[in-house]
């Protein structure tokens, strides 16, 4: 059912502010050039408004104003109106001037703990009046719904009107030890189906791998573990217990220090960038921009 009042609050706002002014500077010729309009609009707003109330607010002549009772009992009301809206405007702008207030950010387990955290780490000692709160998730949680200011997600994304900021462009490699490598030689992905795997929850079975030239094998390999976080998915891989496709960025050290190798490199699940994203694509809170500008250059700086 519609509110009436509300409707007419829609309405009738502006022109509330208007008489609210020249009960203010008692002069339409003053009240429009202080609103930037003109004194016939002034007055239209004012007639208006009568006609909406039914009543009249104002006895003009030719030189002086002065307020009906219902024109009086109005002011009284309402009067505090505009100033509210100085103020409300003023508190709410400092969330685009200035990084202040709360900031949520969720992400998955690895990725919080290798890029979020150090960069939640930096933004805290620049900004100290924001404070920060980090969700470990891998759900697709509605942002919206949720209050969540940023989600660092793995793709592919599926399209929304959400803000996306690529932070790393990468590939879900095959990975495994060098041991479990060199017992499994493989120049194709149907060579591993019989070799042990380690199964990610969200990752679809069998796997999809795209090779050279576009060439695709639908890998069906034994899964003999599995797991729905990044962190044990590593762990469960580095021990030897199998083969595991992952994003290459969440395993630098591993490579790095050799213990994980990359099998088949010309083979993957294909793109798994990572991105920040956030609920609308036109981000006007400063400390969203400022917190997003600081995860991307912790990514940047690990991949150097």
């Amino acid at each position: 059912m519609i509110d009436r009042s509300l409707k007419e609050a829609l309405a009738h706002l502006p022109r509330v502010v208007v008489f609210v002014e020249l009960c203010e500077n008692r002069s339409f010729r003053a009240t429009a050039k202080r609103l930037g309009l003109s004194p016939s609009t002034v007055t239209h707003h004012i007639k208006a408004l009568e006609a909406a109330l039914g009543v009249r607010l104002i006895e003009r002549t030719s030189r002086s104003m002065t307020l009906t009772a219902a024109g009086q009992t109005l002011l009284e009301e309402a009067g505090g109106i505009v100033e509210l809206w100085k103020r409300g405007s003023t508190s709410a702008r400092v969330y685009a001037d200035a990084p202040v207030g709360p900031l949520v950010v969720t992400a998955p387990d690895v990725v919080a703990e290798q890029f979020v955290v150090p960069a939640i780490r930096r933004f805290t000692e620049l900004y100290d009046r924001v404070q920060v709160a980090l969700r470990i998730s891998t759900d697709k949680e509605d942002l919206l719904a949720n209050g969540i200011d940023i989600a660092v997600r793995i793709g592919p994304l599926k399209d929304s009107n959400h803000g996306v900021h690529i932070l790393d462009r990468g590939f879900h490699g095959i990975v495994a030890t060098p041991a479990l490598a060199a017992q499994w030689p493989a120049r194709h992905p149907r060579d591993l189906e019989g070799a042990p795997w380690v199964r990610f929850g969200p990752h679809p079975d069998p796997l999809p791998m795209v090779g050279p030239k576009g060439l695709t094998h639908a890998l069906k390999g034994k899964h003999r573990t599995q797991t729905t976080a990044a962190a044990g998915f590593i762990g469960l891989v580095s021990h030897g217990l199998g083969f595991g496709t992952i994003p290459r960025t969440l395993i630098r050290d591993e490579l790095r220090d050799g213990t994980l190798v990359v099998v088949m490199p010309e083979w993957s699940l294909g793109a798994a960038n990572i991105y920040a994203v956030t609920p609308s694509p036109r981000t006007t809170d400063i400390k969203v921009r400022l917190f997003t500008d600081i995860l991307a250059s912790t990514f940047q700086e690990a991949s150097e």
